[in-house]
């Protein structure tokens, strides 16, 4: 598995001889799949991305199993304003939950799993006593700060 931060919340996961992954791309990019945490109010598409995931589902891209979670209360009618990723590459579980206002709450976790590797972003959503108890709430096997 590389992962590679490109700064804020774009990453770039990728798997040997599974699809490429991004979050979060400014324009430019080329990859198999791009996931947004916090979409656009309507679809969008990325010149030079095959799948642009910005709505709650689940899907399977190129070899990739992806969850993709409201991380907000849900609003009838209206789409997510943030969402949380969980991405299976051949076994190895990577949760992205993007920036946070608050923590998740314990169903929302439970359906993501238990991660191998947790992607935090920090500095500009939740609080360090709040980050703290995310990491002990997931129990990741590695925790990669953004």
């Amino acid at each position: 598995m590389e992962i590679t931060w490109y700064g804020n919340n774009t990453l770039k996961l990728s798997e040997r001889n599974l699809a490429a992954l991004v979050t979060n791309p400014p324009g430019g990019w080329k990859a198999e799949i791009a996931a947004l945490s916090q979409p656009a109010p309507t679809l969008v598409s990325l010149p030079g991305i095959r799948q642009v995931l910005q709505r709650p589902g689940e899907y399977e891209i190129g070899g990739v199993f992806i969850t993709a979670l409201s991380a907000d209360a849900p609003v009838p009618g209206e789409p997510a304003r943030s969402l949380m990723f969980g991405f299976d590459f051949s076994g190895l579980s990577v949760i992205f939950p993007g920036p946070l206002e608050k923590p998740p709450d314990h169903a929302t976790l439970e359906k993501l799993g238990t991660p191998h590797i947790l992607l935090l972003t920090l500095g500009n959503g939740l609080p360090p006593a709040n980050a703290a108890e995310l990491v002990r709430q997931m129990e990741p096997n590695l925790v990669v700060p953004l």
